[in-house]
């Protein structure tokens, strides 16, 4: 369902020979859509809510990602923001200028920031907002079901954090106070007075004592108030049922439920900021990148680095690839295996189901793994295989001779395939199947109700897709066809998409991979999935259910990624020359510091000359 279909046998041959021998040491993955963590090393302040990150970059713009069913990830354009925060499923930002904006969900008015200028700091639970002036006072606004927004009097308050629908400050004599919802005792604050730092978790609170060490209370289920010991913790964040500290030799610890690895930090001692989720957390390392783990929902635009990939297929929720040394490697989600992929390096087909993965060998036998409720795992002991593909719980395979096999589900006919020793391509979708004939017609079986079987009349077709509901198939002159389910707009081809040599099909959305290298989306964009990367280095694409992965040529020196190393790029380079000290937060700096040591010289000019002139095969 979710593979490469770049169908039409010349077309198929002549650009596989081309990833294979022409791009091999130069492709890398790209990702977007649902859970996609922003590539950069300019990364100043981090933010989680319940499914979705916040984070601000050094030119004090923002970005977001994930779960954005309310607008909690639509961040507002500028440059002026200062420091974030994510409530349950909203977010809020507080402005160089001391202003607030705020988005997302708001029917309890969370988003309805008060005026004015002279704001310090900011928190936000998961329905209402908290924010703290330069006088010291505290005002709160949103949801108040527990009293929440009832905030204590005073001015002396110097910091400030919101749980689920209680409210925790710290007082400049290094006292706690607490308020809101305490059916777990997570407003009973202990009585010392010598505190620096807190946060709070949906129901439990953790702080930090003037001498480093660690105090936590309230809902205590999965231990997550049992602290570690010793004092050398600078930063701490709390999420639904967990905990984790930054320690001051700059590496991470966390403790509680860790049901989805959340409590698993990742190595290293170059941290310098943490943040807590529901059930994922995101820190800040020295070099200004972002690294998320646990519950990232689910991981699917997390690509594997340095993959050197050849081919690629996109299930649901997890995304594989061929490396150039016929390896397999998978990443996403893994609730059933799907990712689990074999040993070898003899696969040169892969293709991804809703919940399972299937392989292509080179003597021409399958190999399949992940869900098999139906049996979709259980693939034919034959060796004379040469296209596969995957549907939602069904498998479609073609024969050397020309004749379709299937299995797997079955209770729409999606298995029933026709006679025939004629066909040239397959795909299938959720609860059906597509196939290509030699002659360039197209029969289709399965479940109809949006028509995604009514298969268009013509003879021209040279490369077919199939989303969930919905067909696109190509003609011989490049352009596009779509039919099918159409409630989120998966049909209407834009205008001027022409010249196609690739398509996919998601589960509510559309990709076109033009002969330029350039990508067309329409459809479903709820998580960006049609928001497709910029240039024309694309070599081929594949689309799960709301997310896509590509394949992209990368020469080194191509700055401006026009898929060729000439004038244009030295002269970007040349701006570069002699440049110190790169720490990656400048783009070009980071780009044109070829051999990564810290300064744009000599040696750089050198790699760029290697590349001088060169395009893609």
């Amino acid at each position: 369902m979710r593979n490469i279909r770049i169908i039409g046998l010349i077309l198929l041959t002549a650009f596989i020979v081309s990833a294979v021998t022409g791009i091999a040491n130069a492709a890398s993955l790209t990702a977007w859509g649902q859970g996609k963590v922003p590539m950069g090393n300019d990364f100043t302040d981090i933010a989680a809510g319940y499914y979705h990150c916040l984070v601000l970059r050094s030119d004090c713009s923002l970005v977001a990602w994930g779960d954005n069913d309310d607008g909690q990830c639509n961040v507002p354009v500028g440059t002026g923001f200062e420091t974030v925060a994510a409530g349950g499923w909203h977010s809020i930002a507080l402005k160089l200028d001391g202003s607030l904006e705020a988005w997302g969900y708001n029917d309890h008015n969370q988003c309805d920031v008060p005026l004015g200028t002279d704001f310090t700091a900011i928190a936000a639970g998961w329905w209402h907002s908290l924010a703290l002036r330069s006088n010291g006072s505290i005002t709160a606004w949103g949801r108040d079901n527990y009293d929440q927004n009832d905030v204590p009097s005073g001015t002396d308050f110097t910091a400030i954090a919101a749980g689920a629908s209680h409210n925790l400050a710290l007082k400049s004599d290094g006292s706690l106070q607490a308020w809101g919802n305490n059916n777990y005792g997570q407003c009973d604050v202990p009585n010392d007075v010598d505190y620096k730092l807190i946060t709070a978790g949906t129901y439990h609170n953790v702080a930090i004592k003037s001498d480093g060490f660690l105090i936590a209370w309230g809902y205590n289920d999965h231990n997550q108030c049992n602290v570690p010991d010793g004092n050398n913790f600078k930063a701490i964040a709390a999420g639904y049922e967990h905990s984790v500290a930054l320690k001051s030799d700059g590496s991470l610890t966390a403790w509680g439920r860790n049901n989805y690895g959340q409590c698993e930090v990742p190595d290293g001692n170059d941290f310098v900021a943490v943040t807590a989720g529901q059930w994922h957390n995101m820190a800040i390392k020295a070099d200004g990148t972002v690294v998320v783990w646990g519950y990232s929902y689910f991981g699917q635009c997390n690509v594997p680095s340095d993959s050197n990939s050849i081919s690629i297929a996109a299930g649901d929720y997890h995304g594989q690839a061929i490396t150039s040394d016929g390896s397999l490697v998978a990443w996403g989600r893994n609730n059933y295996g799907q990712c689990n992929v074999p040993v070898g390096t003899d696969f040169i087909a892969i293709t991804s189901g809703g919940w399972h993965s299937m392989a292509l060998k080179e003597d021409g036998s399958l190999v399949a793994w992940g869900n098999n409720d139906y049996g979709q795992c259980n693939v034919l002991a034959d060796t004379n295989f040469v296209a596969i593909d995957a549907g939602y719980e069904h498998s479609l395979a073609l024969k050397e001779d020309g004749s379709l096999v299937a299995w797997g589900r079955n209770d729409h006919n999606q298995c029933d395939v026709p006679p025939g020793t004629d066909f040239a391509a397959i795909a299938a979708g959720y609860e059906h199947s597509l196939a290509l004939k030699l002659d360039g017609s197209l029969v289709a079986w399965g479940r109809n109700d949006y028509n995604q079987c009514d298969v268009p009349s013509s003879t021209d077709f040279v490369a077919i897709a199939a989303g969930d509901n919905h067909n696109l198939a190509i003609h011989s002159d490049g352009s596009l066809v779509a039919w099918g389910s159409n409630l989120a707009g998966q049909c209407d081809i834009p205008a001027g998409t022409d010249s196609v040599m690739a398509i996919t099909a998601g589960g509510w959305h559309s990709l076109a991979l033009k002969s330029d290298g350039s990508l067309v989306a329409w459809g479903r964009n709820k998580d960006g999935q049609c928001d497709v990367p910029g240039g024309t280095n694309v070599l081929a694409i594949a689309a799960g259910y709301n997310f896509n992965v590509a394949i992209v040529y990368i020469i080194p020196g191509d700055f401006d990624a026009n898929r060729q190393v000439n004038f244009v790029d030295f002269t970007i380079f040349a701006s570069r020359w002699t440049d110190t000290g790169c720490n990656y937060k400048n783009n070009w700096c980071g780009q044109t510091d070829l051999d990564k040591m810290g300064t744009v010289d000599i040696i750089d000019l050198a790699i760029f000359g290697q590349h001088w002139l060169q395009v893609p095969e």
